[in-house]
C-alpha cells in the first residue's frame, strides 16, 4: 500500500462525523472570480444540507478560500471531522467522478481512490546529449519530490570539424562524451528506482541521448521504462506536449493493472483452488478475515446498496446478529464500507468501471464497446469481486 493510502487507513478507524469534499477547482473561465465564489456557495450550501455542523462547513469553506497556485484543470478531495482538515488532496487532473458533498459515518473514498487508481510516482528524465533533467513525481501532485538537473561534459559536442582531426576521430570522440553523460544520468536514475521505488521510469528527449542513456539503465530500471515521443528541449515544442504524454504513459500503466487484475479474477473464478471472491457476502467474508489481495468495484451497480460498517475489525459486515456483543454497526452505502475495510485491511483497490471522463485512458483504447479487457465484472460479481491473498479452500492430503 501507498504511502498516502496507509495514513488514511489510520484516519478511518474512527466512526461518525465524516464530511467529505469532492469537487472541480478549474477557473478556466472568462470571469474566475464569479466562478470561484458559485463554486464556493455550491459546495458549502451542499455539505451544510447534507447535515455537516457548523465547524466542518467553516472548515470547507476555509479550504475552498485557499489558492491553489495550479494551473487548470485542478480537483480537491477533502476530509473534515470535527471541524479538524484530515485529509487535503489537491491534485492537477480534472474531475473523474461528479462531485461529492457529504456527512455521514463514513467518508466517501470513491473519487479519492479513482484518482489514486490512476496516478503513479514517475521519474521523469529529459535527456539530450550534454544535459538531463531528472524529476520525481506522483501524477497530479502540485510539486515533485525530487528534481535534478545533471550537466555532462559539453565539449566537442558542438564543435566545428576543423583542424587536424578527421571526421571518424571526431565522430568517435563526440560518441564516448555523449556515452560517459548518459551512463551518468543512467546512475543517477538506477539509485533513485532502488531507493524509491517508483512505478514508473519514463525516458523523453534527444533520440540518440535516449537510445544511450536506455543501454546504460540497471534491469530494475529498464523493467519500469517507457519511452515517450515528446521533446521538451527541441523546436517549437512545450511542456504541455510533455506532460500529456507522461499523462498517456501513466495511464497506460493503470490500465494494464486494471486489465491484469480482471484477467487474474477471469482466471480464478469458478476454479477449486479458492483463491477468488465473488459478490457482496463472500468479498465481505474475506474482508473480515484481511484474506483480500485486490478489491474489485464497479461503483455504478453498488449505486443504492449496503452493509454495515464497524469501529473495530473486521471493519465490515452484512449482518448485525453474527457481531460479537458490545460491536455497534452503522449502515452505510457498500462501496464506502468495502473500501474503507480494503485501506484497513491493506488490500489493493481497482476500479473495474472505466473513469468516462479519462481522455487518456479511452485513447489507449478501453472502451468497453471495442476492448475485451474494459469488460466490467461478470454478472454474478454483482458490483464486486476480490482476488485471494490465499485459498478460502481447506487443503487435502
Amino acid at each position: 500500500m501507498a504511502a498516502a493510502e496507509s495514513a488514511l487507513a489510520r484516519e478511518l478507524e474512527q466512526l461518525g462525523g465524516w464530511t467529505t469534499v469532492y469537487t472541480d477547482l478549474s477557473v478556466d473561465t472568462g470571469d474566475p472570480s464569479r466562478t470561484e465564489a458559485l463554486r464556493r456557495r455550491a459546495v458549502v450550501d451542499g455539505v451544510r444540507q447534507a447535515g455537516a455542523p457548523e465547524a466542518d462547513v467553516a472548515a470547507v469553506e476555509a479550504l475552498l478560500a485557499e489558492p491553489t497556485h495550479l494551473p487548470s484543470p485542478t480537483t480537491l478531495f477533502a476530509l473534515v471531522r470535527e471541524g479538524q482538515v484530515v485529509v487535503r488532496q489537491v491534485v492537477e487532473e480534472a474531475a473523474v467522478r461528479p462531485d461529492v458533498h457529504t456527512y455521514g459515518p463514513v467518508p466517501d473514498l470513491v473519487p479519492l481512490l479513482a484518482h489514486l487508481a490512476h496516478a503513479a510516482t514517475y521519474v521523469l528524465v529529459e535527456a539530450e546529449r550534454g544535459t538531463a533533467s531528472v524529476t520525481l513525481r506522483r501524477l497530479g501532485d502540485a510539486a515533485p519530490e525530487q528534481s535534478e538537473t545533471i550537466e555532462g561534459r559539453q565539449e566537442d559536442l558542438t564543435k566545428v570539424r576543423a583542424g587536424g582531426w578527421s571526421e571518424i576521430d571526431y565522430q568517435h570522440r563526440t560518441e564516448e562524451i555523449w556515452k560517459q553523460n548518459e551512463t551518468e544520468v543512467a546512475s543517477f536514475v538506477d539509485r533513485l528506482v532502488l531507493d524509491r521505488r517508483p512505478d514508473l521510469v519514463i525516458v523523453s528527449g534527444d533520440v540518440r541521448a535516449r537510445e544511450l542513456l536506455v543501454d546504460a539503465l540497471s534491469k530494475e530500471s529498464r523493467a519500469l521504462l517507457t519511452q515517450i515521443d515528446e521533446n521538451a528541449g527541441a523546436p517549437g515544442a512545450s511542456q504541455q506536449t510533455l506532460a500529456a504524454g507522461v499523462a498517456r504513459a501513466v495511464a497506460a500503466l493503470a490500465e494494464s493493472r486494471r486489465a491484469s487484475a480482471l484477467e487474474r479474477l477471469r482466471q480464478f473464478d469458478g476454479e477449486a483452488d479458492g483463491r477468488a471472491a465473488v459478490g457482496l457476502g463472500a468479498t465481505v467474508s474475506a474482508l473480515q478475515q484481511a484474506q483480500v489481495e485486490t478489491l474489485l468495484v464497479d461503483s455504478r451497480v453498488l449505486e443504492g446498496r449496503t452493509v454495515l460498517a464497524l469501529g473495530e475489525a473486521p471493519w465490515v459486515a452484512t449482518a448485525s446478529d453474527a457481531l460479537s456483543e458490545g460491536v455497534e454497526p452503522v449502515t452505510v452505502g457498500a462501496a464506502q464500507a468495502l473500501l474503507r475495510a480494503a485501506l484497513m485491511t491493506d488490500a489493493e483497490v481497482v476500479f473495474a468501471d472505466v473513469p468516462v471522463t479519462s481522455d487518456e485512458v479511452l485513447e489507449i483504447g478501453t472502451n468497453p464497446e471495442t476492448d475485451p479487457a474494459a469488460d466490467p465484472l461478470p454478472a454474478h460479481a454483482d458490483g464486486v469481486a476480490a482476488v485471494l491473498r490465499w485459498s478460502s479452500e481447506p487443503t487435502h492430503p
